[in-house]
């Protein structure tokens, strides 16, 4: 099993990649592309594309997600709703999947715990407001000691 992680468009090497032992491909959600990575946002045709060859697909949201002031409970809560009801009205993504959100920095503890947890905990989000039904994990070490409690 290969996994590779790739912020554009796969759909003209899926061929390639599968015949190369790729089994999954890891795309990304976010608000909108940047410039210098034009193609990095996840489209229906390229997912539909991907699951037709037989290849698995992991989502990843992330829109900077490269410093701490990147993080706070608002910022999760903007991010995760933007990333569910992508998920659901463009690319069909089926319920109960898992969308993972990214970490593009070494987090100190203290970072993790007064910024990072806060952007992927559900239970800091005021009760009138409600966090979609969807997956969050974070791609640094410090973290999943703080997610495992």
């Amino acid at each position: 099993m290969s996994i590779i992680d790739t912020p554009v468009n796969t759909t003209l090497k899926l061929a390639c990649l599968k015949s190369k032992g790729v089994t999954t491909i890891i795309r990304y959600y976010n608000f909108r592309n940047s410039n210098q990575l034009p193609e990095k946002r996840l489209l229906r045709p390229e997912a539909q594309a991907i699951a037709a060859a037989g290849l698995k697909l992991g989502a990843v949201f992330q829109q900077g997600q490269n410093s701490a002031p990147a993080f706070s409970d608002e910022l999760g809560f903007k991010a995760g709703v933007r990333a569910f009801t992508y998920a659901r009205d463009e690319i069909g993504q089926p319920t109960g999947s898992g969308i993972y959100f990214s970490v593009d920095f070494d987090a100190s503890t203290t970072q993790t715990n007064s910024r990072i947890v806060p952007f992927s905990s559900p239970s800091s989000v005021p009760l009138k407001r409600r966090r979609p039904s969807i997956g969050s994990v974070v791609s640094i070490r410090a973290t999943c000691p703080v997610h495992r409690r």
